[in-house]
């Protein structure tokens, strides 16, 4: 079959519908007030605690709290990258032309590549406010987004350009 303009539109517009479907299914479904979204909180808190103080690091974790250098930290839904992971998991569930097992192999890495990457951002976060806290604000909200956003773009780009098994 040759290619047309038209098929590739088509199927653009395809990745795009369910894109934002399952966008809005997931964040639909994050507006339940589930008891997972407390656990994956603290979850995140514990992580973050236990792969630091491997490094030595003087972190301690409570509950939804973690405290770096005497820097008390805590941990709302936004800090667990599940906002992240949504759009990730939506790119490739609506991404076509995958077969089940490299769609399902995607979804383990990378979501494991995610958490691992906010582990990483979390505790970076820490120790930049005990070293230079007149930066953490600014690093927080402006420069951690933009390269967190552009990591989980780069994990989804790999995914797609990857050669399924």
């Amino acid at each position: 079959m040759a290619w047309t303009g038209k098929t590739a539109l088509n199927s653009n517009w395809k990745f795009i519908g369910y894109f934002i479907f399952y966008i809005v299914l997931f964040l639909f479904l994050g507006q339940i007030p589930l008891s997972f979204l407390q656990d994956f909180k603290i979850f995140t808190a514990y992580a973050v605690a236990l792969f630091w103080k491997a490094f030595s690091v003087p972190v301690v974790n409570s509950d939804i709290y973690v405290t770096f250098f005497e820097f008390p930290m805590e941990i709302t839904l936004e800090c667990t990258g599940l906002h992240y992971l949504i759009i990730f998991l939506a790119g490739i569930l609506a991404y076509p032309s995958r077969s089940l097992y490299y769609k399902l192999a995607g979804i383990f890495i990378g979501t494991f590549a995610i958490l691992f990457l906010n582990i990483l951002r979390i505790g970076i976060l820490g120790i930049i406010a005990h070293h230079f806290s007149s930066l953490f604000d600014f690093i927080h909200i402006y420069l951690w987004q933009g390269t967190f956003a552009f990591f989980v773009l780069l994990i989804w780009i790999l995914w797609v350009n990857g050669k399924p098994g």
